[in-house]
């Protein structure tokens, strides 16, 4: 009851982050208690400030997993607790689970606001498995909804969905011109966290054009922002970000610096996509350090947690660098460092910090894929 209390506080008044738990904690006491649906309204009004912003993830997962959804009567907090839960798992790297949720909410809705949201969250998940067609799709449905109903704060989320769906086609030029698009919108609408997101990616698609100085520019104007309005899973990214600069630019010691930020922040708040890249980009700075040991467990580590979570295009990427490590190490001093590399992970599996990101036997069965081609 103290919890709730204190949940109750928060919703109406306080909305400092150190708070922002109670309402958590406020939920999981009223669902133990057999109390769904007073649990689903508790962290309902949080949960997306949370989990966009980065906060407590593991803590929300834990109560979304274990509240009885078909215990809510109200079907606009149903609808916001599956797109809450398929966002987080999104977040977290679990796509197919995400994929679930997120159907899910499609069939307790009519509204055409709520179909747009979803869309627009399928078209994320698709673009970062990989289906860039299927991306599209969603995009272009979410985008003819938000445009008819008038909610610019959708119209310029979307456009940066585009913007990233483009950059990843190689079209940088177009990419650019759908994120400028977005900032049109967000600046004047005043959506400093919808600026941040698109500032990233700015630096992102510059960096891609290798065009440091803009890349490193549009980073620093993005970081600035997200570590003024308290986004820490913004503030993660952009870190990264610019420790892709420094890499490119030689300057290794302060990409690790900031590969190690990120890393920090990723592993707090439990996303482990996210520590796969900022692990792989650390890869790549060990093996041009001659740190040879360490770039290819890393890289190993990497290829089986892609492999678990269905990223194909990850899976061929991570797999591209470890057979030019390969080249460049030659087969028998590659071999003598793989080996004991992968005997450590079908005996222990993936454990990044406090997370078993995949099971040895997880890792076993991937093995026994890769070794039939499949």
């Amino acid at each position: 009851d103290l919890h709730g209390y204190a949940g109750e506080l928060y919703v109406e008044r306080d909305k400092r982050e150190a708070n922002i738990i109670n309402p958590v904690f406020g939920a999981h006491h009223l669902r133990k208690g057999g109390q769904h649906a007073r649990a689903a309204a508790f962290i309902e009004p949080i949960a997306y400030h949370c989990i966009h912003m980065g906060y407590y993830w593991i803590d929300i997962m834990h109560t979304l997993r274990r509240i009885n959804f078909s215990k809510i009567d109200n079907d606009e907090t149903r609808y916001w607790m599956y797109w809450h839960i398929g966002s987080l798992y999104m977040f977290m790297g679990d796509w197919e689970k995400a994929k679930s949720e997120l159907s899910k909410a499609l069939t307790v809705t009519s509204q055409q606001k709520h179909f747009y949201h979803v869309y627009n969250t399928l078209a994320i998940l698709s673009r970062r498995k990989g289906e860039v067609i299927l991306a599209k799709k969603f995009c272009q449905k979410s985008l003819n909804i938000a445009k008819n109903i008038g909610d610019d704060l959708v119209v310029s989320k979307i456009y940066n969905n585009l913007g990233n769906i483009y950059k990843n086609e190689g079209k940088l030029n177009l990419a650019i011109e759908f994120y400028q698009k977005s900032i049109d919108i967000t600046g004047k609408i005043g959506d400093a966290y919808g600026m941040a997101i698109t500032y990233g990616n700015l630096g992102s698609v510059y960096y891609s054009k290798s065009d440091y100085n803009n890349s490193e520019k549009y980073y620093k104007m993005a970081l600035d922002i997200t570590e003024k309005i308290g986004d820490i899973h913004g503030t993660s990214q952009w870190t990264m970000g610019l420790g892709l600069v420094y890499k490119d630019k030689g300057e290794w010691d302060r990409a690790i610096e900031f590969y190690q930020k990120s890393m920090d922040i990723k592993r707090k708040i439990g996303d482990a996509h996210g520590m796969a890249q900022t692990y792989g980009n650390l890869s790549l700075v060990y093996f041009d350090q001659k740190k040879y040991a360490e770039s290819v467990r890393l890289m190993h580590e990497i290829f089986f947690l892609f492999a678990k979570l269905g990223a194909a295009a990850e899976v061929q990427q991570a797999g591209g660098i470890l057979a030019n490590f390969q080249e460049e190490l030659g087969e028998g001093e590659f071999n003598n460092i793989a080996e004991p590399v992968l005997e450590q992970i079908f005996k222990q599996g993936v454990n990044w910090g406090r997370h078993t990101v995949v099971s040895a036997q997880e890792a076993r069965e991937i093995w026994e894929r890769v070794n039939k081609n499949q």
